[in-house]
This record gives structure tokens, C-alpha cells and sequence, in this order.
């Protein structure tokens, strides 16, 4: 038989887990919030960076296909300083807000020109 005594030193123990219980469960739970969070703003980090290396490379490709379409000898120079033009453009009104834009336009501008250039570097 159960005295008072083991009674209230059963109901005591298992308060106890129960409240440990809840403090690691209120711990991890906060934990595993602030990590999505943490882990969604890296995401979104991510995409904006992939956006805009994006759209420096259908800006850079559609201008340079216009060109090749347009003109019976591509020209190099004009899709050259278009690119820069617009990186400075760019960098003037942002700053260093949009580092990777300004840096992917100026390597797709340099690629594309040498792509659609690579019959009269060759030869």
C-alpha cells in the first residue's frame, strides 16, 4: 500500500517531467522557429541572387540576339557598350545593392559577344 507520503513524492516526480517536458518542448520549439526563419531568409537570399542573374542573362541574350538578327555583321561593340552602359547605369542608381546584376550582365555581355563574334575571332 501506498502511503500519503509516496503519494505526493510520485505526484511530485512526475510534475517534474511533465514541467521539464514542457520546457524542452517550449526550447525546441523556439529553436526550430527561429531556424526557419533563419533557414527561409537564406532562401530567399538565394533567390533573389539567382533572379537577378537571370535577368541579366535574357536582357544580355535577347539584346544580343536583336543585334545578330538586325545586322549583317554582328557588332561587338555595340552589345559591348550597351552591357557597360547599363552596368553603370545600374551601379549609379543602386550602389552595391545589386553586385551580382551589375557583375552578370557585364559576363554575359563579354560571353555573347564572343559567341556570336567567334566566326570572325577564328578566321
Amino acid at each position: 500500500m501506498c502511503t500519503n507520503y509516496e503519494e505526493n513524492v510520485v505526484e511530485l516526480v512526475w510534475l517534474f517531467c511533465i514541467t521539464i517536458f514542457m520546457i524542452t518542448k517550449n526550447t525546441k520549439s523556439a529553436f526550430l522557429r527561429e531556424r526557419k526563419r533563419n533557414l527561409t531568409q537564406y532562401n530567399l537570399e538565394e533567390m533573389k541572387i539567382l533572379n537577378q542573374m537571370l535577368l541579366a542573362l535574357f536582357i544580355v541574350a535577347d539584346f544580343a540576339l536583336l543585334l545578330f538578327f538586325t545586322n549583317n555583321t554582328f557588332p561587338w561593340t555595340a552589345l559591348l557598350g550597351s552591357g557597360i552602359g547599363l552596368s553603370i547605369i545600374v551601379l549609379c542608381w543602386t550602389g552595391k545593392k545589386h553586385t551580382f546584376f551589375i557583375a552578370s550582365i557585364l559576363v554575359f555581355t563579354t560571353l555573347f559577344s564572343i559567341v556570336y563574334n567567334w566566326q570572325s575571332i577564328v578566321h
